[in-house]
């Protein structure tokens, strides 16, 4: 979509990263000669080659203990969960699939909202929002679908598109009981609790040309938002799986890392006291807790141990009877599961099962 539109977008190759270990945040060409460092970097550059026991990443890598963070950050945080969570042979088998390039891009000018809802605008005022569904009904010729208020809606077909912690914990009622094989894919995955904070800085103390810092234990991911955009944008955004973050600890945890600097330069509201003087306060900083969204209960799929490819097939199979199809992220099976790449093919994916269920 992105060469298509011709869109501006900013490649995180070109900048530096950073990497912690013993809290110290360094350029990965300062920690070349460190053991610790190295061995971090081959089982993460050699994940998709992977074939050893099938094991948690934090197992498989058997790094130190000195290294666990790091680890953590890079192979676990960044894939949705914590390293000893995900399974190392299913993620290993998903990430062989990908057919792209591994080019981590960011848009440069527009959120990725805006973008999709400009590329699909014909669809988007066909969209009912605020609109839970409660049950599907798919037991007759015609399909019931249910939503919170009580409305009912009918169908001849239907795709479902809910996070998977939405089948796991029966947001919706199916009538009959979805298949054996759908509900047992859904016990192979996890999908974990994830924050995510947006802090806006008076400058940027880590550096302007980084990308990404990893390996932190408050927050395992940092990530320079203003990379390539401005030298005025000082925004950096936290993205936390499988763990509690609030600012204070974050702030807490860069003035570690960084001297004190994240205190000092943190841009704060403006209020005025009773005397009218303008007074800093609180910090500016924006705060998501996916977990807390009742209709998405988490961030996005990983595979845990003993998961197959064979899983994420089930997970997306159609229902019997090519009445009910599934999309969504987790439904993946080209290697993408966790970005808005894979729901995108997995929407094709399931748009295309339905045509044929007509067609023939």
């Amino acid at each position: 979509m992105i060469s298509i539109l011709s869109l501006p977008t900013v490649d995180l190759g070109t900048a530096n990263h950073q990497y912690i270990l013993d809290n110290i945040p360094k350029a990965a060409a300062d920690w070349q000669g460190d053991t610790d460092f190295n061995a971090v970097q081959t089982f993460v550059s050699g994940l998709s080659a992977y074939s050893g026991p099938d094991v948690s990443i934090k197992s498989a890598a058997g790094v130190s203990p000195r290294a666990q963070a790091l680890l953590n950050a890079q192979a676990g945080n960044f894939y949705g969960s914590n390293s000893d969570r995900i399974g190392a042979i299913g993620l290993a088998n998903e990430l062989k699939l990908q057919k792209h390039d591994s080019k981590i891009l960011t848009v440069k000018t527009n959120a990725c909202q805006d973008i999709l809802l400009s590329r699909f605008n014909e669809i988007v005022k066909k969209v009912q929002l605020k609109t839970p569904v409660t049950s599907i009904d798919y037991s007759g010729d015609t399909i019931s679908i249910i939503d919170k208020s009580g409305k009912q809606y009918t169908a001849n077909k239907v795709i479902v598109t809910v996070p998977l912690s939405i089948l796991k914990s029966s947001g919706i009622a199916f009538t009959p009981s979805l298949p054996s094989t759908n509900l047992a894919a859904t016990a192979k995955f996890g999908m974990d609790s994830c924050i995510r904070l947006v802090i806006d800085f008076k400058k940027n103390f880590w550096g302007e040309t980084d990308g990404f810092i990893w390996g932190g234990t408050t927050a395992p991911q940092y990530f320079n938002a203003g990379f390539n955009r401005s030298q005025f944008n000082s925004t950096m955004v936290v993205t936390v799986f499988g763990q509690a973050a609030e600012p204070a600890s974050v702030l807490a945890a860069l003035d570690s890392l960084y001297d004190g600097q994240g205190t000092k330069w943190v841009r704060r509201k403006i209020v005025n006291d009773a005397n009218g003087v303008p007074q800093e306060t609180d910090p500016i900083v924006t705060i998501y807790d996916w977990t807390k969204d009742p209709y998405i209960k988490g961030g996005f799929s990983y595979p845990l141990v003993g998961t197959t490819h064979q899983d994420r097939i089930d997970l997306g199979t159609a229902a019997p009877g090519g009445k009910i199809f599934f999309a969504g992220e987790a439904t993946d099976i080209n290697g993408d599961a966790g970005t808005v790449s894979g729901a995108l093919q997995s929407a094709e994916r399931a748009t295309q099962e339905l045509i044929k269920s007509i067609t023939g």
